[in-house]
């Protein structure tokens, strides 16, 4: 009404002053929207927060103006952003936009953080503290703390700058939480974020609604049509990357069992299956979904697993082609040295696209892949690993090849016939040597003789570097006795012992040293078939030859001077394997695997390229590296006979570990049984040159553990013992005297730190003895815990061990 009724006034005042009523008119009009406006401002503050309403309203004071915080605002977003792009988080598919996404997510929560509630941030920051790790922890509690001051403190300064300090803090956080959940990561973010955004909304909508339909409508569809392009062409692609996959895997097997033209068949469908699978995922169409998040991924890891597939396929299948290694044979004695030459290029192109294959799959590699994806990538990674360690094996195997065979210069190796029969800590004593001469791809058994010989030759030898040695192996004289230089059990160890007096022994320098025993010549005679040597009117078979030069010889043969049965059979076997055709190399191989796994079969070369081929290879003899807990049984004769063919021992392991403390306590029980009669065999094989009664079986028991000894009992009291370091690890011994027919017990205690908080790991290395040992481990949780998988295991210890053992409360 009263509106009403000043109409014609005012009407009548704007004809006589129409500037200055107009201007009046524009003043009130303006004063009461703004005067509308703050009230609802006040009235929402009022019901969303309390004190909070109040904020926007309250006098600005000239240190912090709205253009002041807005700047500082920005300062802050920007660090956020740039913090954000420094975790180098992976959330798409190229390098690039994973920076922008980075950018824009560490910017747009700040910004999003300066005008959010007290709530909001209090529950972004409580949710990134209880979901980090480590020092991160701490940050976001701090961060906590902040807002908790923010929502208590009614005149706090710079409240949006403190909102967005603490939305960047929190950014930092977020993005450092462990890896490896990724369901629970990306649901810690979608809380925190989404509290932060849907408080802030009142900010963010307006200015969103400011912005064209058509802008996000246009982008929308492009987003939907680059998702659409990547799923359509995955499915295409599937089923030729499966058929890749599948195709690879068979041309390997192929490859790994000398059928060259198989595998190449193989291996060229399986290029062809991943250029077609290439073709689909690799095309412009699917490029863009490679900056969306959580797209990008897919897109990559298919376009690279493709790629490369195709690249190694083809390669693999190129080399069984031109350099087929398995095609390699040795003829007449003599290994072609120019046709192991000319497989070096193939095989380097193949380990050349390899190498960028298992690169791609580590780029690959992402937590945010599909299963179906994740899956096939695995399936790759797998393959292209175990291609990997082939492909590089044969690699070396050819680079070396010729320098090893004599092919560059004539080669030798001093070659060490051991007989467990007289057991040392490498396996058996030295009874025979030989010298193996290479020259141009040719091996021959140049010369042999026996130990005593060696013994007669060296008078006033040494070692030249005593240095290089243990000190328990010192006091056995290797340079006086060579028969005791396998008296350690690391094969390098005794190679360079060997190195240092041969030439005090009349030889030439030498190139190596092989080590073989009995049981190993057996294998070697799978591949020559059946020897006859002087003296013995059976023949030698793989079947009978381990017996007879281990046991049958000295029982028949005991005052036989005149003959030296091991180094007669040998050296018929090397001049058949020397002198004839032999096998593919698979065929050798997988023939002497069992003598090398069992440490009877040993290399050693002093050329540093030819020791890395045969340390790849595990054929080198030398100790492995203490990687969690170890246990070695060891037996040295001291009888100085051959008695240890009728010893049998048992081996057990009780452990008891406690995760908390990283404690572990061992109980190690050696059984040594003696099954030698007290007479009716030669002296050479029951005597003893201890003064003990015929058939005892003196012999020292040695523990290698990197564990230390609390005590060594024999029926439950204490006995003598020593200790010394060797290669890392402690050996503690015992000498015992084991009548005929009976057995005797020696009880290690021991006790150590072992970082168990990853489970607990230990390995049984095995001594080549006549008889393995029989091993039986036992682990035990302590009070509080238990034993969630693994810790048992029992059978005979012919190869190395692992046994395995994780702890839950």
């Amino acid at each position: 009404m009263v509106r009403a009724a000043a109409q014609p006034v005012l009407w009548q005042a704007e004809r006589s002053h129409p500037a200055v009523v107009s201007g009046t008119i524009r003043v009130k009009v303006e004063t009461q929207q703004t005067s509308s406006e703050q009230a609802r401002s006040d009235s929402a503050g009022s019901v969303a927060g309390g004190h909070e309403g109040s904020r926007d309203d309250r006098p600005v004071a000239a240190d912090r103006s709205p253009d002041t915080e807005r700047v500082l605002v920005g300062v802050v977003a920007a660090a956020s952003a740039l913090g954000a792009a420094a975790v180098h988080t992976h959330p798409t598919g190229t390098g690039v936009s994973d920076v922008l996404v980075a950018l824009l997510f560490g910017g747009f929560v700040a910004v999003a953080a300066s005008r959010a509630r007290p709530w909001a941030l209090a529950v972004a920051s409580g949710v990134a503290a209880a979901v980090s790790s480590g020092p991160w922890v701490v940050v976001g509690c701090i961060a906590l703390a902040a807002c908790l001051i923010d929502a208590t403190v009614i005149d706090l300064p710079h409240r949006r700058v403190l909102g967005a300090v603490i939305g960047a803090v929190d950014v930092q956080v977020l993005l450092r939480m462990p890896t490896g959940r990724l369901a629970t990561n990306a649901i810690a973010v979608a809380i925190a974020v989404g509290c932060v955004v849907y408080s802030g909304r009142e900010v963010a909508l307006p200015r969103i609604r400011r912005r064209s339909r058509r802008v996000w409508l246009v982008a929308g569809t492009l987003v939907a049509l680059a998702v659409v392009s990547l799923f359509l062409s995955a499915l295409h692609a599937r089923h030729s990357v499966d058929v890749g996959i599948a195709r690879a895997q068979r041309g390997l097997r192929a490859a790994r069992a000398g059928n060259s033209a198989e595998a190449a068949r193989l291996l060229g469908e399986a290029s062809d299956a991943f250029r077609s699978a290439h073709r689909d995922v690799g095309g412009w169409w699917t490029k863009p979904s490679l900056v969306l998040p959580g797209v990008g991924q897919q897109a990559q890891a298919l376009d690279l697993l493709s790629q490369a597939g195709a690249d190694v396929a083809e390669a693999g299948s190129v080399a069984a082609r031109s350099a087929d290694v398995q095609s390699l044979r040795v003829r007449d004695g003599r290994l072609d040295l120019d046709r192991v030459r000319a497989m070096a290029d193939p095989l380097a192109s193949v380990t050349s696209a390899l190498d960028t294959a298992g690169d791609a799959s580590s780029r690959a590699a992402s937590p945010w892949l599909l299963p179906v994806v994740a899956h096939q990538l695995d399936q790759f990674t797998e393959a292209v690993d175990d291609a990997t360690f082939d492909a590089g094996t044969a690699s070396e195997a050819v680079a070396v090849l010729p320098d090893l065979l004599g092919g560059n210069g004539d080669r030798q190796y001093f070659v060490v016939f051991a007989t467990p029969s007289e057991a040392r800590d490498l396996g058996g004593f030295m009874g025979a040597y030989g010298l193996l001469t290479a020259k141009d791809g040719k091996l021959s058994l140049s010369k042999t003789g026996r130990v005593r010989d060696l013994n007669r030759a060296g008078k006033g030898r040494a070692l030249t570097d005593p240095s290089r040695f243990p000190d328990r192996f010192l006091t056995l004289a290797p340079n006086l006795y060579w028969q005791d230089v396998t008296g350690t059990s690391d094969f390098p160890t005794v190679a360079e012992a060997v190195r240092q007096m041969w030439p005090q022994s009349g030889g030439k320098q030498l190139d190596g040293v092989v080590y073989l025993d009995p049981e190993a010549l057996a294998g070697m005679m799978r591949l020559t078939g059946p020897v006859t040597v002087a003296g013995y009117d059976q023949p030698l078979t793989p079947d009978t030859a381990a017996s007879f030069l281990l046991r049958d010889q000295y029982a028949l043969f005991p005052n036989d001077s005149r003959h030296e049965f091991l180094v007669d059979a040998a050296k018929t076997v090397f001049k058949k394997l020397t002198t004839g055709t032999l096998p593919q190399p698979k065929k050798i191989a997988d023939t002497l695997a069992p003598a090398v796994a069992e440490r009877r079969l040993m290399l050693n070369s002093f050329h540093p390229d030819e020791q890395a081929l045969f340390e790849r290879l595990g054929i080198d003899g030398a100790l492995p590296p203490v990687d969690g807990d170890f246990l070695s049984v060891r037996a040295s004769n001291r009888g100085l006979s051959k008695i240890d063919a009728y010893m049998r021992r048992t081996v057990s392991d009780d452990v008891t570990v406690d995760p908390r403390r990283n404690l572990v306590h061992s109980t190690v029980t050696v059984t040594v049984h003696n099954d030698a009669p007290a007479s009716g065999l030669p002296s050479i094989v029951i005597g003893n040159h201890r003064g003990k009664p015929p058939g005892t079986n003196s012999t020292t028991i040695a523990v290698s553990t990197p564990l230390k000894l609390v005590d060594v009992q024999r029926g439950g009291v204490s006995i003598a013992r020593g200790a010394s370091m060797e290669y890392g690890r402690s050996v503690f011994t015992a000498l015992v005297d084991v009548p005929p027919g009976a057995e005797t017990t020696v009880t290690f205690d021991l006790e150590g730190t072992i970082d168990v908080h990853d489970g607990y790991r230990l390995e049984v290395l095995p001594q080549p003895l006549v008889n393995p040992d029989h091993l039986e481990v036992h682990v035990h949780a302590a009070p509080g815990w238990t034993v969630d998988s693994g810790g048992t295991h029992a059978g005979d210890l012919r190869e190395s061990e692992i046994v395995r053992a994780s702890f839950s409360r």
